[in-house]
Order: C-alpha cells, then sequence, then structure tokens
C-alpha cells in the first residue's frame, strides 16, 4: 500500500453501474475468502486517512483493495503494467490501442469525458487529486472529434437559436 502524494486521498462520487460492478466484486472477494479460508491473504496498512499520518506498525489497520487477485493478494501496479503489455502484444493489429495506452490511460480517458461533458475544469481537478490545474489541463489538452464536431456545430450556427426577434 503506497502513502498518496499530497494528501490527496479522497472520497470521489461513482454512478450506479459502477456501484454495481464494485457490489460484485465485493461478493466474489468474499466468495473467495470463504473459499480460501485460512489461506486468504489478509491485507492491512498503516496510514491513517483522517489525519493523513502513518501509524505503528502496531496498530494496523485491515484494508479491503478493489483490485485484489483471487486469494486476497494484492494487485500491484506492475500486474496492471504487464496485463497492459500483454493487450498490446494480442492487438498488435489494431489501430485503436496506441502503444501507448496503460492502465494509467484510463484517468486521462475520465478526465476527457469529464471536460467533454463541460464539468468545470476545478471539479475534474478536485476529483482527480491535484494540487495544480495545469496538471489537469495536461490531462484535457488534446483535441477530441466530439471536439471538433461541437467547434464546426459553433462555426455554422447549429447551435445558436434562430428565433431571435
Amino acid at each position: 500500500m503506497y502513502v498518496p502524494k499530497y494528501d490527496s486521498s479522497r472520497t470521489v462520487t461513482v454512478g450506479n453501474n459502477v456501484l454495481a460492478l464494485l457490489k460484485r466484486t465485493l461478493e466474489f472477494q468474499l466468495t473467495d475468502k470463504e473459499t480460501c479460508g485460512e489461506y486468504y491473504q489478509e491485507n492491512y496498512m498503516n496510514y491513517d486517512e483522517e489525519t493523513h499520518s502513518l501509524l505503528s506498525l502496531n496498530d494496523l489497520r485491515p484494508v479491503h483493495f478493489v483490485n485484489a487477485k483471487q486469494g486476497g493478494l494484492l494487485a500491484h501496479p506492475r500486474n496492471m503494467q504487464h496485463t497492459s503489455r500483454s493487450i498490446h502484444g494480442k492487438a498488435k493489429n489494431c489501430t485503436l490501442i496506441s502503444e501507448e495506452w496503460d492502465f494509467h490511460s484510463l484517468r486521462h480517458t475520465h478526465a476527457t469525458i469529464l471536460y467533454e461533458a463541460g464539468v468545470p475544469m476545478p471539479l475534474i481537478q478536485k476529483r482527480l487529486g491535484h494540487i495544480n490545474i495545469q496538471t489537469t489541463k495536461r490531462y484535457t489538452d488534446h483535441v477530441t472529434k466530439k471536439m471538433l464536431s461541437m467547434l464546426d456545430e459553433v462555426i455554422n450556427g447549429d447551435n445558436i437559436d434562430n428565433n431571435l426577434e
């Protein structure tokens, strides 16, 4: 378990579809824990999210990772890197998957989708836990097809109310 950068622990809202997926994941983990019995790997942390400080090793707290492997083992970020490399290997001829894509790219995609939907930049910054708004802007500084379409609508007057008096 890593201590978050910049005391950036936060609560984020999720939609009903994500909540349902998280509940199914938890059900799977509870079943897995029951199946593994004493061999299930419990995980603990020594970080207090309320005070943003490290606790003594005698005061460890149980933690339940969303991204755990079978048997309760933590899916380390390196596992996710390996998975993305496997995807690249299997999708060599797929132009939809960039060679630079990795799981962290989903964070960029999330920020871009929020930006395209009109969510104000400071809210995106807060959701991502960035201290500096410039960091957030780097996530959303690329032009997408949807943005170009919106620009065309404005230039062509497609979004202007023609009932002006």
